[in-house]
């Protein structure tokens, strides 16, 4: 089991557990293309290189440019072997999965309510040697 201590980033926290990468967001009212270059580049610092499943927890984010939503669906890709979104919100999940339908991600992705789906849904893309 790989646990490492959050890492506290400019608009987000991170850690890795079980093989997978956690990802929360701070409370963020609008996230910008700035933010999101921002957000990507530190994750894949933290990650130094190796590809990972990754569970990214939205529920911060109020609203976000469509520049901003463009580089995640594509540069928000990179070094990940699969991404679940989670986001409680009814709204935002309806508007994350039809988002997901237009941008067709670089990897598997999907749109969870709960964590314990998502884990299920990452759970073929852990590394078994870790």
């Amino acid at each position: 089991m790989l646990t490492e201590q959050p890492n506290q980033g400019k608009f987000s926290d991170f850690w890795m557990y079980n093989g997978i990468l956690y990802f929360v967001y701070h409370s963020i009212p609008l996230l910008d293309h700035y933010m999101a270059k921002s957000i990507v580049q530190e994750r894949l610092e933290f990650q130094q290189g190796r590809y990972y499943p990754v569970l990214c927890d939205t529920n911060g984010i109020q609203d976000a440019t469509k520049l901003a939503r463009d580089y995640l669906a594509l540069e928000g890709s990179i070094l990940t072997k699969a991404v679940a979104i989670v986001d409680h919100r009814s709204v935002a999940k309806s508007m994350l999965e039809l988002y997901l339908k237009r941008n067709r991600p670089l990897v598997p992705t999907a749109v969870f309510s709960d964590n314990i789906s998502a884990q299920k849904f990452l759970h073929p893309f852990i590394s078994r040697d870790l």
